[in-house]
Formats: structure tokens, C-alpha cells, sequence
């Protein structure tokens, strides 16, 4: 079966470096044409599931593939973002200036630092792994699947499928999508941010 990882388009969040996780904020105009450019790649492989974050972002995004591939878009919101609370809408520079002392925990240790009113790394673990063991059980062989997610949520789900020390690469750039055969539940092959 192939899995194929897809990150949203840009938001202007996103390309102004902001903390944004839950905040269901829509795609700016460069992230729209990524969502475009990222369907017609899409074509050349025959989905037979496409699967959505609930955020808008990554509902945008799928909706776009969903039409030009004529499949349903399912929404499942366990491939949602990591919340990151107080932070969110905030850049690492205004987080620095409100609590230094903080901030520098979090960046000592951010796997097990969890930000004011954020989700731990924990509980986030556990809903994307829930989501994908699901996904990949329920799998035929023949399937291909796309899931339209997000950064964090794709370097859980990497972890997951290839296990590596380092959650923080590989990087999934947005409008992307990485692509991975799977053979009895193994990964063989993965190619990235296509």
C-alpha cells in the first residue's frame, strides 16, 4: 500500500513564523496555489482515500484534491495539530520577551516541556498514533491513501513508521507531500516532499 503525507498550503501565519497549532486559521494566497499545484500532482497516483485534519487549513487543502480526484474527503480531527496554548499566534521572539526563563526550558527539552494551556507531546503522541494505526489497519494492500495533515503531525507519524531518535527532521514543506510504500506494515521505499 502507499501512504502519502501531505502538508498544507501556507498560511500567512505560517509564513510569518508564528506558533499557530490549533488555531484554525485559513490558507493565504500562495498557500491556495500550493493546494492546486499539489492536486495535479496527485493525479498521476490512483487515491483511494484522502483524510483530513479538521483544521481549515488542511481542509482547504484536501478539498482541492478531493474534487479534482472525485473521492470523499473524510475529516478525522486526531490528525489535527499539536495545541500550543498561550503561544499560539505569538513568534519565538515575543514568547522569549513574556517568560525568557520558560522558553529556554522548552527549547532545552521541548518533547517534555509543555507551553501554558498547550497539549503535551504525550497525549499528542497518543491521538496521532491512534489515528494512523486505524488508518493503516483498516488498509488493503492496493490501497493508496492520502492523509492532509500537518508539519508536526507528519514528523509524529515519520517516527511512527521509519522509528528515529530525532522527531524534529525531516522537514515536510507545506504544499508538499511524502510519499511511502508500505509491504506487511514495513516501510520500503519513501520519497520526499514531492
Amino acid at each position: 500500500m502507499k501512504l502519502l503525507l501531505a502538508r498544507h498550503g501556507e498560511t500567512l501565519l505560517n509564513a510569518e513564523h508564528k506558533f499557530y497549532g490549533s488555531l484554525d486559521v485559513a490558507l493565504d494566497a500562495v498557500g491556495k496555489k500550493q493546494a492546486e499545484q499539489l492536486a495535479q500532482k496527485i493525479m498521476t497516483v490512483p487515491l483511494t482515500k484522502i483524510v483530513s485534519s479538521g483544521l481549515k487549513r488542511s481542509r482547504q487543502t484536501a478539498t482541492v484534491i478531493s474534487e479534482l480526484s472525485r473521492l470523499a474527503l473524510s475529516v478525522d480531527q486526531r490528525f489535527n495539530e499539536k495545541g500550543c496554548g498561550q503561544w499560539e499566534g505569538l513568534n519565538a521572539d515575543e514568547i522569549q520577551a513574556r517568560d525568557p526563563v520558560f522558553w529556554q526550558r522548552w527549547l532545552d527539552d521541548p518533547l517534555n516541556v509543555t507551553p501554558p494551556d498547550a497539549e503535551s507531546f504525550a497525549v499528542f503522541r497518543l491521538r496521532v498514533t491512534n489515528a494512523i494505526t486505524s488508518l493503516l489497519n483498516q488498509a488493503q494492500n492496493s490501497d493508496s491513501i492520502m492523509v492532509v495533515s500537518h508539519q508536526g503531525v507528519a514528523r509524529l507519524i515519520n517516527q511512527i513508521l521509519i522509528p528515529v531518535d530525532d522527531y524534529w527532521t525531516p522537514d515536510f514543506r507545506a504544499g508538499s507531500y511524502t510519499e511511502y510504500d508500505l509491504k506487511q506494515g514495513k516501510v520500503v521505499n519513501v520519497q520526499r516532499n514531492l
